[in-house]
């Protein structure tokens, strides 16, 4: 069998805006804007420099069900470069982009394969004229797709005789953190006729399985913070009708960090501060290359924190960082600080007395205890806010944790204001 290499990359999302992070400076904001469009020039790149024999699309090329034009031409034209290297592109679509949302009357070259809907189908990718692959593939119809796309490949007749890959964007396992769209499982996935199954719409890299492989790339541009660290596609290289080597290649255009500091060791404001401007520093020699977009944790326990607690000091501090930065080159752009640090005092020491501050904290920590009722709290509190539509389209969704998050800054807010002369 032939010796061959394939890059498997997923959730490409195509013009996708940056989910919650607003940045005032111009050059930054243009760069999250084009970010999704140079982290696919770079996957282009990366087939073409590693002489690919095709590249393996599973799901989500494009964020919206009605494709801008931009991203379709963005798109096609990355089709038509790779096309001029001999390198094919399989692809299904998935939710964000399924087959039935609109598309511009854009032709995409001869060198492109998108699987249909109604069936699993199948194709032969090709190496100088010779047959190295069987690939088959299918796609979401709907934005919805409750079928178990994986299971229809057990009844699908795949060609034999060449390594078989199975294209699919699903969720495996019921993955937390994403739509259970196409739910599938391990023994869905337990085909003696796939060797690879090249799987999208989990955000996160994965490998989980190897007999036979079960891959998930992640995405290729991290989005918002829940998307943090590099983000890429797999080169996948097959020898003797097996996979030989997974090697993973960052391919983000800008990147997203949490860092956390503790207000723990320090005394001072400033002694804090360089604190955190050390780190920004380790942080551009970790990723030298690339643009950040960084969010500060303050942890830990501290005298800092009656200082740390209002906004004043926190948005001092974030300035002075951002001014320091500020002729860097790629950017680096601190995005907020977000404030969970905590009193010298234990909390417990807060709820054993009987004042006001001790039975507002014991409510708080009856709601934590039941996280469906706080959620039904939360939302029901801020209806009158997240019920405006421009407020809701900016902001999205009240998830768990955002409720959690206020109801922390709400505590915090409380044993500052009813508790300082006891912390």
């Amino acid at each position: 069998m032939a010796t061959f290499s394939f890059v498997h990359a997923a959730d490409i999302h195509l013009d996708s805006p940056f989910a919650g992070v607003a940045a005032s400076a111009p050059h930054i904001r243009d760069a999250m804007i084009q970010a999704s469009f140079d982290a696919w020039r770079n996957l282009v790149d990366f087939c073409i420099e590693e002489q690919a024999a095709f590249l393996l699309l599973a799901g989500d090329v494009f964020d919206w069900e009605d494709r801008s034009i931009r991203a379709q031409l963005a798109f096609r034209d990355g089709c038509m470069r790779l096309a001029g290297h001999g390198i094919g592109v399989y692809a299904v679509h998935g939710n964000h982009d399924p087959l039935q949302g609109r598309y511009a009357a854009i032709e995409l070259p001869a060198n492109v394969k998108i699987f249909g809907s109604v069936r699993v189908e199948s194709c032969i990718a090709e190496l100088q004229g010779a047959p190295i692959a069987a690939i088959s593939g299918i796609s979401y119809q709907a934005k919805e797709e409750k079928r178990n796309l994986a299971r229809m490949f057990a009844s699908h007749a795949i060609p034999e005789g060449l390594f078989s890959i199975g294209l699919v964007h699903a969720n495996l396992g019921s993955s937390t953190g994403h739509a259970p769209y196409a739910p599938c499982s391990m023994k869905d996935l337990s085909l003696d006729s796939v060797d690879y199954w090249a799987l999208g719409h989990v955000h996160q890299k994965r490998i989980a399985g190897e007999e036979p492989y079960i891959v998930y790339p992640g995405n290729i541009q991290g989005r918002s913070f829940t998307e943090q660290g590099e983000r890429g596609a797999y080169l996948v290289r097959v020898r003797g009708g097996a996979v030989a080597s997974l090697d993973f290649r960052p391919l983000d255009a800008v990147r997203f960090l949490a860092i956390n500091a503790s207000i723990t060791a320090h005394r001072t404001l400033d002694s804090l501060l360089q604190d955190m401007i050390d780190a920004l520093y380790q942080a551009t020699e970790d990723n030298p290359t690339l643009p950040l977009i960084c969010r500060f944790i303050l942890s830990g326990r501290g005298v800092l924190f009656h200082e740390l607690i209002g906004p004043e000091a926190v948005e001092q501090l974030l300035e002075n960082m951002r001014e320091t930065f500020l002729d860097r080159d790629p950017f680096v752009w601190v995005e907020k600080i977000r404030c969970q640090c905590q009193p010298e005092k234990e909390l417990s020491e807060f709820m054993g007395s009987d004042d006001l501050l001790a039975r507002v904290l014991k409510d708080m920590a009856d709601m934590e205890s039941s996280p469906e009722d706080l959620l039904e709290f939360g939302r029901k509190s801020l209806k009158p806010l997240f019920g405006r539509r421009l407020v809701s389209g900016a902001m999205g969704k009240l998830s768990e944790s955002d409720v959690l998050e206020m109801l922390a800054e709400a505590r915090n807010l409380c044993i500052d204001l009813l508790g300082k002369e006891d912390a």
